[in-house]
């Protein structure tokens, strides 16, 4: 339940499909593809985002922008550096992403305004033309400019929004490898036009422009930008009380609002059809702004869109049970800041670690066998031998490594709708502690026992053959078959099925 706790910061319950989310960040491509502007994996983000639900819904607290005061009138309820949301909201995910933790829920909406910024326009200079011809028919417009320029309808949509805001055409054009002159004239109409509006509103409010010279290389722009969402969030407010007794504010979109019915089953389908219609009828009676519904995506239709995003990752194929709960691990030692006493955690994160030496395609778990009372085997990569000399203290160095590489805190920035970025933190000191590690080395030993794999005292043969694996000294291959013990054959330098 949403409730206010003082003048400037409001929480709410964000509901989530956690089964569509846990599905998408179990793909493959999720677990080694970053959305452009990060520096983790959408697997990464996804996880950190699913370890912070709470009965199927996500914690939000939201705050106003600090600009409130200095300018004298709202914009966004939330600052632009990730400040103004505590908690993690599918708001701040790009709309892919987004999609699929709502996809499903009958008992939501997703209503926006519909051209916002440019409506905030149109209210303040309404004779202007070319303003007007887009706001008519922007889906016209933008289809035109994808066809003459071979971009897609999104990024044509972000063309307009760049030249309200005082960007070059040429700038869009080398962004997206577009010859400026396949651009269709209304472009180059649109951009003069915009900026007389920016310099008429520059005239009319020279007081908010002097504001905004400090913190701007683009005084106007900024300006541009403070008006009209001065528009946006008077809209936003009329918006949120038309919607009482209909539904509750689930999360603050930019110029929407994500609402739940949480009287109606999520699994309605024809409940919630009814729902939103009834919630859009009424709106559109109380408010004097166009105002449409996001249709739910289905989770094919998002896979498919993916697919074409990042073209030759495998978004069909998925990860095995142990790479996933190793990332759901690393989420939670994350989500508690690595505080004191999770070795539990890092022990088994470093057990079920795929890549336990870099350059090696060999897990922890196959390198390291626990013989009792603290003692290992290890596989020698150089000699391709089975040893015991400081097996211990190869593993502690390993431990250091997977728990450096693996668990690093990442932070998020985002100013406009689906613009997260990400930074990935430095390594954590505390994993390059040998105290750590040998707290860790005690709770991985049951981890690490393997029973069924025995030297049998033969150093010198050439297959080393444990629990579905066999060890080729000569070449320091491994291979793997369905049956224990089966004889290990190899061919012209390739493995067989051993099974």
């Amino acid at each position: 339940m949403k409730k206010k706790t003082n003048t400037f910061r409001l929480t709410t319950r964000e509901p989530l499909n956690v089964d569509a989310l846990r599905d998408l960040a179990s793909r493959k491509a999720a677990g080694v593809t970053s959305w452009p502007g990060w520096q983790v994996s959408i697997r990464t983000v996804l996880q950190a985002y699913l370890a912070c639900v709470e009965d199927g819904h996500l914690d939000v607290a939201w705050t106003e922008w600090a600009h409130a005061d200095q300018f004298g009138f709202e914009t966004r309820r939330y600052s632009g550096k990730g400040e103004g949301v505590a908690g993690r909201s599918l708001f701040c995910l790009p709309g892919l992403l987004r999609a699929c933790g709502r996809q499903g829920l009958h008992n939501t909406m997703d209503i926006d305004q519909d051209n916002a910024h440019f409506e905030a326009q149109v209210a303040r200079h309404p004779g202007k033309l070319a303003l007007l011809k887009y706001i008519r028919d922007k889906g016209g417009i933008r289809d035109m400019v994808a066809r003459s320029t071979g971009v897609d309808n999104g990024a044509a949509k972000q063309l307009f929004l760049r030249l309200a805001y005082g960007g070059d055409m040429a700038a869009w054009c080398r962004d997206h490898k577009v010859d400026i002159a396949s651009l269709p004239p209304f472009v180059a109409e649109f951009a003069a036009e915009q900026r007389e509006i920016r310099a008429e509103d520059a005239q009319k409010h020279p007081d908010l422009l002097a504001k905004c010279r400090p913190d701007s290389s683009n005084p106007e722009a900024t300006l541009q930008s403070y008006l009209n969402m001065q528009k946006e969030r008077v809209v936003l407010n009329s918006m949120e009380s038309a919607v009482q007794g209909m539904g509750r504010v689930a999360a603050y979109e930019h110029d929407g609002l994500f609402l739940v019915n949480p009287r109606l089953d999520p699994n309605d389908a024809a409940g919630g059809r009814v729902w939103r219609d009834a919630v859009l009828q009424h709106m559109k009676e109380r408010l004097a702004v166009p105002i449409s519904v996001k249709e739910p995506r289905a989770f094919e239709e998002i896979l498919v869109e993916l697919e074409g995003k990042f073209p030759g990752a495998d978004w069909r194929s998925v990860d095995s049970a142990e790479c996933l709960e190793q990332g759901a691990l690393i989420a939670e030692a994350i989500r508690l800041q690595c505080k004191p006493g999770l070795h539990q955690i890092y022990s088994r994160i470093v057990a079920l670690e795929a890549q336990a030496l870099p350059g090696y395609p060999w897990s922890v778990r196959e390198l390291f066998k626990h013989k009792g009372g603290g003692q290992y085997y290890t596989w020698d990569v150089v000699s391709k031998a089975w040893t015991t000399e400081d097996a211990r203290d190869r593993l502690l160095g390993v431990i250091c490594d997977v728990l450096g590489r693996r668990i690093r805190g990442w932070t998020m920035d985002f100013v406009e709708e689906g613009g997260m970025t990400t930074a990935l933190a430095e390594m954590t000191p505390q994993f390059l502690c040998v105290s750590l590690a040998e707290s860790v080395e005690k709770l991985i030993r049951p981890l690490l026992r393997d029973r069924a794999f025995e030297l049998d005292g033969e150093d010198a043969r050439r297959y080393l053959v444990f629990d579905n694996v066999a060890f080729d000294r000569q070449t320091g291959g491994m291979w793997r078959y369905r049956l224990p013990y089966a004889a290990a054959t190899q061919q012209d330098g390739h493995s067989t099925d051993l099974g």
